[in-house]
């Protein structure tokens, strides 16, 4: 007991002697003394199937779970403008419907026993089947879903299912200024143009279920796979598993991205109200901006930052939301692919400040070199070094990421050095960066009541799912 009460009065003098050492410095001392965290990004291996298919993979085997990705090399991009959606029901009916062996009652049952997940999502360049699983149950539920992903039924019960889904979330979504906003922009900020091209209820009604088979048959193609691995799993039996399914295809013609190649034409000074009755306008910009292998694409990551990247203490948080109180959302940001790129801004504001808001905005842009400071880039270099600390904090994600800038054509070591080149960026780069954001060259949209066309001078147009 005696030596149990001594050692409590010595932590007691150790706490003791901690927290004075503590309070005896300034909050704001500790936090000068703060350093930026080192980043270190894991190590990816790579592994190729029999016939070439690419399987990168992550371990992790602190936690009994692993994930795995089978990336299609096919999307939005080679759909036809009749046809737009496609790509969205292929996925989704595979998920569901399942195959002849396991069908969808199956399926589901067998998931949600293990408590695993077999998802999709489509996007403009690639799609993604994705499971998740708990390692006991990992191999078995690839070697299911493998299975069904070879092999899918195309039910014309689970077509009608999944399209009935499609069409109603499409109608729901028009509920939402933002997303009005949205297919405006693809209507008119990027018209003929893959980029702009969004699955309508009429083309997603033309999708037959022929079609889906077709487009199956067009994605069995060994160059269209490339296979992430991340998490707690034996790489020898997941190559096995995978080479008796991916294995089998043969390799056909490589992918065509020649639409991709193409950039939207943004016509730069336009604006126009998509009729929307609601109480809260949206204001979505647009400019022409760069690709990810652009020599000033980390100058112009600077530059977004400083203007309204950093929700926080950036220019159009500041003048627009703080300032004025005209908007609790108020951002800009950059996207970017290895083709192209497009500049934005994003507002949310009642509709009485619609004006003041614009003009507030283009005041902004046609002052953006006032930004543009040493003591303001030293700052967003901080901030977005930080920041990169978190790139790899899901290891799924991280690969997707690095396999996406390797499929665009960037070099193995994009991001291994970005903080380097993010570090090299001059306050010229910069400067000679804001010039993308001249007011002439952005096109708006602004989605609320049509009453705002007499305060803009703009004109209204109907915008249909």
């Amino acid at each position: 007991m005696e030596i149990f009460l001594l050692r409590m009065r010595l932590l007691f003098i150790f706490l003791s002697l901690s927290i004075t050492t503590l309070l005896s410095v300034p909050y704001y001392e500790k936090i000068r003394e703060t350093r930026e965290v080192p980043v270190h990004l894991p190590k990816v291996h790579a592994v190729n199937l029999s016939n070439s298919i690419r399987v990168e993979y992550l371990e992790n085997h602190a936690i009994p779970h692993a994930s795995i990705t089978i990336l299609v090399h096919s999307g939005k991009f080679e759909e036809s403008k009749e046809k737009a959606g496609l790509n969205t029901m292929w996925g989704e009916s595979i998920v569901l419907s399942g195959s002849n062996k396991t069908p969808r009652d199956a399926l589901a049952a067998n998931l949600e026993e293990h408590a695993s997940t077999f998802s999709f999502s489509g996007g403009l360049e690639r799609s993604a089947f994705t499971l998740n699983a708990l390692s006991t149950y990992f191999e078995q539920d690839l070697e299911m879903i493998l299975e069904v992903l070879m092999n899918p039924r195309f039910e014309t019960e689970d077509i009608q299912l999944i399209r009935k889904q499609i069409l109603q979330s499409m109608q729901n979504s028009f509920d939402s200024p933002s997303k009005v906003a949205s297919a405006a922009s693809d209507d008119y900020l990027c018209p003929d143009n893959v980029r702009g091209m969004r699955a309508r209820l009429s083309s997603v009604k033309s999708i037959e279920d022929e079609d889906l088979r077709d487009w199956q048959r067009k994605n069995q193609n060994a160059n269209r796979y490339t296979v992430l691995v991340s998490g707690d799993f034996n790489i020898e039996q997941i190559v096995k598993i995978l080479n008796a399914h991916l294995g089998k295809l043969e390799r056909g013609d490589k992918v065509s991205v020649a639409a991709m190649q193409n950039s939207c034409a943004v016509p730069g000074g336009k604006i126009w109200i998509a009729e929307k009755d609601v109480p809260q306008s949206t204001i979505l910009m647009k400019a022409r901006g760069l690709p990810h292998g652009s020599k000033d694409y980390h100058a112009w990551k600077i530059f977004d930052f400083l203007l309204g990247g950093d929700s926080f203490t950036s220019v159009l948080t500041n003048r627009i939301r703080t300032q004025n109180g005209w908007a609790y959302t108020a951002y800009s940001y950059l996207s970017s692919d290895g083709y192209t790129g497009t500049a934005g801004v994003f507002i949310q504001t009642a509709n009485a400040n619609v004006p003041d808001v614009l003009r507030t905005i283009r005041e902004i842009l046609a002052e953006r070199n006032s930004l543009i400071t040493e003591e303001e880039i030293a700052r967003a270099k901080k901030s977005i070094r930080n920041r990169f600390v978190f790139i790899a904090e899901t290891p799924s994600d991280y690969l997707a990421l690095r396999n996406t800038l390797q499929w665009e054509g960037l070099p193995e070591d994009f991001l291994e050095t970005f903080l380097e080149r993010i570090d090299a960026v001059t306050i010229e780069d910069v400067k000679r960066v804001a010039a993308l954001y001249a007011p002439e060259n952005f096109g708006i949209i602004v989605a609320g009541p049509a009453s705002l066309s007499d305060k803009t001078d703009a004109p209204v147009i109907q915008v249909e799912p």
